[in-house]
Formats: C-alpha cells, structure tokens, sequence
C-alpha cells in the first residue's frame, strides 16, 4: 500500500533483445527474430512495485499446444527498490520448436506469470497479461 492508502500491483515489461550494454540495458527490442546458429535472445524483464524482500524468478517455455519444452533456472534477487531487472540468455532450435512459435512464461514467486508468445520469422505479438 502506498502513501495515499493504494494497493500497487507487481507489474512487469518484458523487452526481447539480442545484446546488453556493458551496464546492462537492452541494445534493441526485437520485433522479430531469425535462428542462427548459436544466436541468442535475452529476455529482459523490468519489475515494478516491488517490495523491499527477496524473489525467485524463473522462465518457461511451452510450445504452441502448451507443451513444456524447458525451464530455465531459478534466479534469486533481492529487490532494494521497487524496481529491479532481470535477464535470461536462450539459444532456440528449431528441431526442439519446429512450429516456430514459443509460449513463454515468466514466473515470480510462482504467483506473479507474464505471459508472451515469440514467433520466429515473422513479428513479435507482444502480448503481456499479469495475474
């Protein structure tokens, strides 16, 4: 709850880039995406309203029937702000998603789930709903 008796929300946007600065912020926002070889996307998430407290993060990835294909690992960070970014690194294939089409799933505290599907070759949709 803030100041004026509200109650904020964790709320969360989630940038696809190919490269991080050496501060790490996106160098780009892909609105589409080609699998190389050994090309890799960066799935930056900035988190808003945070409270002053510990969080476990972690991303899964579901094909276009919602099939699991992986999980990254959990990521634990300590928000000291009520904003705080984290970032995961994946190679895809496309013998592991021949349909081209990714359904991803940001968890946070395994309540908070952004939800964003990625297609390969043609534009992003991005779509993002909280629950």
């Amino acid at each position: 709850m803030n100041t004026r008796g509200v109650v904020e929300t964790i709320s969360a946007r989630l940038i696809i880039c190919s490269v991080l600065s050496e501060k790490n912020v996106p160098l780009d926002d892909l609105k589409e995406i080609n699998i190389k070889e050994d090309a890799k996307v960066i799935l930056y998430v900035k988190w808003f309203n945070l409270k002053n407290k510990s969080y476990v993060t972690f991303i899964v990835f579901l094909d276009v029937h919602g099939n699991y294909l992986l999980q990254s690992s959990e990521y634990k960070f300590k928000a000291r702000k009520k904003t705080h970014n984290t970032w995961n690194s994946r190679k895809f294939n496309k013998i592991i998603v021949p349909e081209g089409i990714v359904n991803i799933r940001i968890i946070l505290e395994h309540e908070i789930e952004i939800k964003y599907t990625l297609e390969y070759c043609i534009t992003v949709q991005a779509i993002i709903a909280l629950f």
